[in-house]
């Protein structure tokens, strides 16, 4: 199937979708399916090879390439708002544990078990992704560690109904967040967030390849 849902408007192409989620259960075939919308693949495929000007990026379970992508591209790609990303540098200070991210604005703290996969990279220019879900209004996360905090300014709120997308600025670099529908946001307004940074994610700034 080569884009079947692409002209339909956006009630009949969920529907649609549905529909033939329902059909490849009944039939139980192997499809091939392609298609340039990340909900569609990551809803309906069981293994997605993502391409990029004809070269394979990554086959993998819609799960493990959400969680575990192999470059930048792959982790722009998949997730709705895209992946964060910084340009950064990962420092040390030459005690054992103390690995961090600077983005010149925000420092945040590498969580040990990623430093081993790291440590050829201490000291380089990297780039630093995280998703918008993974960024949380302080007051979600009380008992957060310092070391995952920062101070920036809000510069625009979507209210969704169900949740809020908050584009925020630390220094130069703008990013987007994902909160839910009551957290106390307002253009302007400087507020404390808390990066997951279990979930961070760190690529070679050259090659854009994964690093953890």
């Amino acid at each position: 199937m080569d884009e079947p849902l692409s002209n339909l408007d956006a009630k009949l192409r969920v529907e649609t979708r549905a529909n033939l989620i329902k059909l490849h259960q009944r039939l139980q075939t192997t499809v091939i399916y392609v298609t340039h919308d990340q909900v569609e693949a990551m809803t309906m495929g069981h293994r997605i090879a993502v391409m990029r000007d004809g070269i394979l990026q990554q086959l993998d379970t819609p799960q493990q390439l959400y969680d575990r992508p192999s470059n930048m591209f792959v982790a722009g790609f998949i997730g709705s708002p895209a992946m964060n990303f910084f340009n950064a540098q990962l420092v040390g200070n030459g005690v054992e544990n103390e690995m961090y991210v600077d983005t010149g604005a925000m420092r945040l703290h590498v969580p040990v078990h990623k430093q081993n996969q790291l440590k050829p990279a201490l000291g380089q220019d990297i780039v630093f992704g995280i998703r918008p879900e993974d960024i949380h209004d302080r007051n979600e996360r009380r008992d957060a560690p310092e070391h995952q905090r920062a101070v920036v300014n809000v510069e625009v709120v979507e209210p969704l109904g169900s949740e809020l997308f908050v584009y925020l600025r630390a220094g130069t670099q703008e990013f987007t967040s994902r909160m839910p529908a009551r957290a106390d946001m307002s253009a302007g307004k400087a507020v404390d967030i808390v990066f997951d940074t279990e979930k961070m994610h760190i690529f070679d700034k050259q090659t854009e390849q994964a690093l953890a």
